[in-house]
């Protein structure tokens, strides 16, 4: 029976008129069946193996192993080389019959074959072969279409799932519309996930919203529509102290024509913190460790004057100095290194488990024992026998730290003697120390800085002392308690600074 140009528009239509061609194959290979009044039809592709298996297939009253038989036919063979092939299989006096078989390509590819099995009085002619093979390539290109379109699917599922498992901020840009934005964007921006930007326009004023410098951020917005470079970047500071790096980036097709463009946006606040503690670290280094070396190569070269013969006294002196010097910097150099490991989160705890007391009582002899006549030390504490588990050198060095501040910053003159305060209590899990004096006190807006690194205390009626590392390795060390530390002041009256140490459950000392 030959092709009529309605069964081509029928197949047609069905094609593209269904969603899907897998979904209408079996109806497709039927339509062909029974327009041919064929008992067998299949449509197979080829395994990784070469073997054929079944998209499609229909049976009607021939009794064959498809498969097995099919697979020896000259016809099969034929098709499988890229040629339409027809093979009698059996004769009769009224009708013949025939194998008819057909490459299926895909993707300019034989990836398997069209089969039927037609009764007929003679072979199909090559006319009818070639409408039948139009007919299967249609099929073929639908079936292409789709596994395309799967193929775009996942990977645009893939790219979505690599661009939203980002914590960089990514932007596409279509025109003046936002086709693309992942959930780092609205994490980076402080707004909620469920928010979604109207269009460029609504992006743009929420950079500058959330900008500290709102006309500078408006300037670099405004460069970036005219400028013609591949990437212009620029840097912003939030209100809430955070560094960002804002990055447009053009998207170019296989020709190198502009398709569209983009925005990277990049939290860098840790980057710009290590950038400053370099710089800091530099530049303390430089100060701090210039002033005891002058010293020793002062002592050192009065020392090896020729034609001078010093006194015991005099050369005592000297010597004295410059192992007072030698054990400044020695401070000096493990607090760097302490103030390193914590910046690099490798601080290391040697854990043990003591009583409050026990802790305490070993405070206040180092304390007295090291400044002697310079403070008042008056200390109270309350559930003495509960229990923490702390490196108890590293707790002993915050507590030093803290006084050693009171010391320095608690007294409104350097002939006052130091008040100092130490306490130790319960509160629910955990037990809260506070170190108070009763100095010049420290004013609201350097409150907010005293833990930074490298920043230095400047109280009226002090100088600047030392490296301004102690308070923020009391931090550090802290936290690597899992505890918290926090100072209050009121000027003129003095400050305590507080931390807390979580109890232990353990009730045993070992």
């Amino acid at each position: 029976m030959s092709i009529t140009m309605e069964f081509l528009k029928d197949t047609s239509n069905m094609l593209v008129r269904s969603p899907s061609c897998t979904c209408v194959l079996k109806d497709l290979l039927k339509m062909i069946i029974d327009h041919w009044k064929a008992p067998i039809g299949i449509l197979a592709i080829k395994n990784n193996n070469g073997k054929l298996l079944p998209l499609a297939q229909i049976n009607s009253g021939i009794e064959m192993d498809l498969f097995e038989d099919m697979a020896s036919l000259d016809c099969v063979i034929k098709a499988l080389r890229g040629y339409s092939g027809v093979t009698l299989i059996e004769q009769s006096i009224t009708k013949n019959l025939y194998a008819v078989a057909l490459p299926f390509w895909l993707e300019n590819k034989i990836h398997g074959i069209f089969f039927m099995a037609v009764y007929m009085e003679k072979p199909i002619d090559d006319d009818e072969l070639n409408l039948l093979q139009v007919l299967i390539n249609q099929i073929a290109l639908s079936l292409e279409m789709e596994l395309a379109k799967e193929k775009i699917n996942t990977l645009n599922d893939c790219f979505n799932s690599v661009l939203d498992s980002l914590t960089e901020g990514i932007i596409i840009i279509g025109g003046t519309q936002i086709i693309y934005s992942n959930a780092a964007v609205n994490n980076l921006l402080g707004i909620k996930e469920s928010i979604v930007f109207k269009d460029l326009e609504d992006f743009i004023n929420q950079i500058i919203k959330l900008s500290k410098d709102q006309i500078k951020t408006q300037i670099y917005l405004e460069t970036s529509k005219v400028i013609k470079n591949n990437i212009y970047s620029f840097e912003l500071e939030t209100k809430e102290s955070r560094s960002l790096k804002v990055t447009k980036f053009q998207i170019r097709g296989n020709t190198q024509e502009i398709l569209s463009y983009g925005f990277l946006i990049i939290d860098i606040t840790k980057h710009k913190g290590i950038e400053k503690f370099k710089n800091d670290l530099i530049g303390i280094v430089g100060h701090e460790l210039r002033t005891p070396l002058t010293c020793i190569k002062g002592n050192v070269s009065s020392l090896l004057r020729k034609g001078v013969v010093w006194e015991d006294d005099i050369r005592h002196t000297f010597l004295q100095d410059i192992y007072d010097e030698c054990d400044r910097l020695n401070i000096m150099i493990e607090k760097l290194l302490d103030v390193s490991k914590i910046n690099a989160g490798v601080l290391k705890l040697e854990k043990g488990l003591v009583t409050i007391d026990k802790l305490m009582q070993k405070v206040v002899v180092r304390a007295k024992t090291s400044y002697r006549q310079q403070i008042n030390l008056k200390h109270v504490i309350a559930n003495g026998e509960e229990i923490i588990e702390i490196d108890e050198q590293r707790l002993l060095q915050v507590f030093m730290n803290l006084i050693d501040n009171a010391v320095k910053y608690g007294h409104r003159n350097t002939e006052e003697v130091s008040e100092i305060f130490i306490s130790a209590a319960k509160q629910n899990d955990r037990v809260i120390f506070f170190i108070r004096d009763k100095g010049p006190g420290i004013s609201k807006e350097e409150l907010k800085k005293v833990f930074s690194k490298f920043y230095q205390l400047n109280s009226k009626g002090t100088e600047q002392i030392g490296s301004g590392l102690g308070l923020a390795i009391c931090k550090g060390i802290i936290e690597a308690h899992n505890g918290s530390i926090w100072a209050e002041s009121i000027v003129g009256k003095g400050t305590t600074f507080f931390f807390t140490i979580h109890v232990n459950k353990q009730r045993l000392v070992y």
